[in-house]
């Protein structure tokens, strides 16, 4: 391309006589000559050899290619499931691995961030599971009822010692646990249609609303409730004016709808809707 751009630049397109085009054509077999001898001296040089004593070590990991699964909790300890895509790989690889409860940190929160050392062996095209160590959640300082959910995020080699080019190094999950929070009665248990009303449920329900809320629900349709009121054994919630008649269950869900995920829920207390002629 240089070359052609000294084409372009020089005055021998501007002569169109026939020394012009002569010189213009001495030039095109001097480019081919050179071209020649650079493939020929190519051609000359022996081969590498990628397999010789002076290539770098499998075990140091230079060809490894790590990706992120999926993460999971067992017995309070985080899982990661980890892809090798390049060569196999044994010695040590760093982790980090991040917690967060809210989005807005509070004092009580599930949190922290710290870098995770483990000692593995991983053959290329494999899967396996690292175990990232123990959460401590849930405990008698982070109760399941009060911290149903959190966040954890896991980098692996986040230096970039190992993996250089690995655009997917790291995964995000919402993990989420049974929170254990029951509903004993609802008073009253049954209200007419066409009109607000407030609700009372009494139970156990944790001293924090965070994620969780309450559900009222049958075959066709959900509604989300608007909490008034959170108490630990106690919860005050209106029902909305456009509720159909018929049976419906009530339950406190632990945590927020995740997408293409369930959730955990209390059990379910039945609410009727009826239809009250006073109000025809």
């Amino acid at each position: 391309m240089e070359a052609l751009a000294f084409l372009h630049e020089s005055w021998y397109f501007s002569d169109m006589s026939v020394c012009g085009l002569l010189r213009i054509l001495i030039l095109c077999l001097l480019l081919c000559v050179v071209a020649a001898l650079a493939v020929a001296q190519a051609g000359d040089e022996p081969p590498v050899n990628h397999s010789s004593k002076t290539a770098l070590p499998k075990e140091q990991g230079r060809a490894a290619d790590f990706e992120p699964l999926d993460l999971f909790l067992r017995d309070r300890h985080l899982f990661v499931s980890v892809i090798n895509h390049g060569e196999s790989f044994a010695g040590l690889l760093e982790f980090r691995v991040v917690a967060a409860e809210s989005l807005l940190r509070q004092t009580d929160d599930v949190v922290f961030d710290r870098v995770v050392q483990v000692e593995l062996t991983i053959r290329g095209g494999s899967v396996i599971l690292v175990d990232l160590g123990d959460t401590g959640w849930p405990s008698d300082g982070f109760p399941a009822l009060d911290h149903p959910q959190v966040s954890f995020g896991v980098l692996i080699d986040p230096n970039r010692l190992l993996v250089k080019d690995r655009p997917f190094r790291a995964i995000e999950q919402m993990l989420r646990i049974p929170c254990n929070a029951k509903i004993e009665k609802i008073a009253p248990d049954t209200y007419p249609i066409g009109f607000p009303a407030l609700i009372t449920l009494h139970g156990t329900f944790g001293n924090r609303q965070i994620a969780k809320r309450v559900l009222i629900r049958n075959r066709s349709e959900t509604h989300e409730l608007t909490v008034a009121e959170w108490k630990s054994d106690q919860l005050l919630a209106v029902l909305p004016s456009n509720m159909s008649e018929g049976d419906y269950e009530v339950v406190v869900a632990c945590s927020e709808s995740g997408c293409g995920r369930g959730y955990f829920t209390s059990n379910a207390i039945r609410l009727r809707m009826i239809r009250d002629p006073r109000f025809e």
